[in-house]
């Protein structure tokens, strides 16, 4: 079976109200798209768990199949499984479910009891540490707020490059970018007042605009940084 297929069914199931249809296509492709086609990590782990999570919302089966995958997954990395994509099949889970600081509590579950392990899976874990204020345990994993700046630039103006150069562009996915690259910014500068380098701010701000090569989106995130107007469009 095609995993997009499978998606595309679930969606299609649940919009008519086959709720155990919808559900069984989302149990197949969370389990077989990656095998069949790698580049489906990241839809997996967003609209596939997305629309998993608005089926769980209106049919319990779906919520409790949800949190039983959710669950498999976590004792596996509690009884030493040392697997990056099963914590962030969790940290994804959690999220939709907005049961963010389960999450949280795993990791610092990791962190005592395999700090290697943990390092590798810290950047999956920056938001929730920083949400649950320990930022003491995101300074013991993280890069510097520097560093980290400069490899979120890195990778938004990589991504932008090559969305440029293709012929059949869409404005939603820079969008996008520029979301992700605003959320870690959001968390430099959250990590700097957590650890109470107030005098930095500024000068990590300033950074964080000046990195972007992208003129357009560099006015985007200078206004959503300080508030200016926007200029300019995708």
């Amino acid at each position: 079976m095609d995993p997009r297929e499978s998606l595309e069914r679930a969606r299609t199931a649940q919009f008519e109200g086959r709720h155990d249809d919808a559900l069984q296509a989302h149990l197949w492709f969370h389990e077989n798209a990656l095998a069949l086609d790698p580049a489906l990590y990241g839809v997996r782990l967003s609209f596939a768990l997305s629309d998993w999570a608005q089926l769980a919302q209106i049919y319990e089966p779906a919520l409790n199949a949800l949190l039983q995958t959710r669950d498999m997954k976590r004792d596996a990395l509690l009884h030493g499984t040392e697997i990056r994509a099963l914590f962030h099949d969790v940290a994804s889970i959690n999220q939709y479910l907005r049961l963010e600081r389960e999450t949280y509590e795993l990791f610092r579950h990791l962190d005592a009891t395999a700090p290697t392990f943990a390092a590798d899976c810290a950047p999956l874990a920056l938001d929730v540490m920083i949400e649950a204020g320990d930022f003491d345990l995101a300074v013991k994993y993280l890069p510097a707020p520097e560093e980290m700046l400069l490899n979120a630039s890195d990778s938004l103006n990589e991504d932008v490059k090559r969305f440029r150069e293709q012929p059949n562009r869409r404005a939603p996915v820079l969008e996008a970018l520029t979301s992700i690259y605003l959320d870690g910014v959001r968390n430099c500068l959250e990590m700097l007042k957590g650890t109470k380098h107030h005098n930095l701010l500024e000068a990590a701000r300033e950074m964080a605009v000046a990195l972007v090569e992208d003129r357009t989106i560099r006015a985007r995130v200078r206004s959503a940084i300080y508030g200016a107007p926007e200029k300019g469009s995708y």
